[in-house]
This record gives structure tokens, sequence and C-alpha cells, in this order.
């Protein structure tokens, strides 16, 4: 309960939360209020890049197994149980991993055969354009130029 006064002499005891909802007012910011208001979303497909597509076709499973070294465990016992418990637990999360990256390189593997390229679906907003939104991977001159220096101004100066 908060106390606020009116007059020097009275004093009135005022509920924040009473106060926070008082009859009349909406008691929500105009900024709160546009934010509620939902976009609604499209699903688009986008072609995925060819380094990720690379990536998960070459992906192999691995057996997952953490070596402790015997000095270690003579050495430090505590540490070494705590190894062997932190392997424990991260075991099922590397095999759920393993599943994900197979699901997908079988999923790949399939889009490849029957399209030639592998997309994703992509859920954005109904607003969403692709050609404004679109950020190059490189930007400016990628092309290497030696004995040629460029001055700050944007001009370039052969060095030779």
């Amino acid at each position: 309960m908060a106390i606020t006064t009116s007059s020097p002499e009275k004093e009135v005891l005022v509920d924040p939360q009473a106060e926070k909802n008082a009859p009349g007012e909406s008691g929500r910011n105009p900024a709160e209020m546009s934010t509620e208001m939902k976009k609604k979303k499209i699903k688009i497909l986008v072609e995925v890049p060819a380094s990720e597509v690379r990536h998960v076709m070459k992906y192999r499973t691995k057996p997952y197994k953490v070596d402790i070294p015997d000095e270690l465990i003579r050495l430090y016992p505590e540490m070494a149980a705590t190894m062997y418990m932190m392997s424990v637990d991260t075991a099922p999360v590397a095999e759920s991993f393993d599943r994900w990256m197979l699901e997908r390189k079988e999923d790949f593997a399939r889009q490849l055969k029957a399209k030639g390229i592998v997309t994703r679906e992509m859920e954005v907003d109904e607003d969403y354009d692709e050609e404004k939104d679109y950020a190059p991977l490189h930007r400016g001159r990628r092309r290497y130029r030696p004995g040629v220096m460029k001055k700050h101004q944007g001009g370039s100066m052969k060095l030779n």
C-alpha cells in the first residue's frame, strides 16, 4: 500500500494495483497496444545455401565417449567423478543431435534427388520484402589488387 497526500493534513491509502487499473483509464501504454496487434505470418520457401548442404551431407555419426585418464582418477578422484557425471548428462544431447542431423541429411538427399536444390520453409511477416531484407554476403570489393592502396576519400592510388 502506498500513502499519497492530497492535502497536508489528510492522508489517503491507495493500492498501487487499483491505481494502475483505475476506471476510465485503459491502464495500457499505446506502445504496448501496438505490439499486441500481431502481424499475419506467411510461409515462404527459401533455398538453403550450398555450404550448409555440403556440411549436412558430409556429416557422419561418431561414437560419443569420454576417456578419463587413469592418472587423473588416481590423483583427483572428485574431478574424475565430476567429469564422468558430465559425460553421462551430455550423452543424450549428443544422441539427439545425431538423430536430428541424420534426419536433415535424409531430407536434404530426398530434396536433391527430387528437385535438384534444397529448400526450407520460413515463416515471415506479411509485409516481408525479399529484396529489401536481403543482405549480401560480401560487401564492397572482393578482389585483391596488389600494388594498389585505397585513399580515405574513396579514390585509389597505384604504388608502383
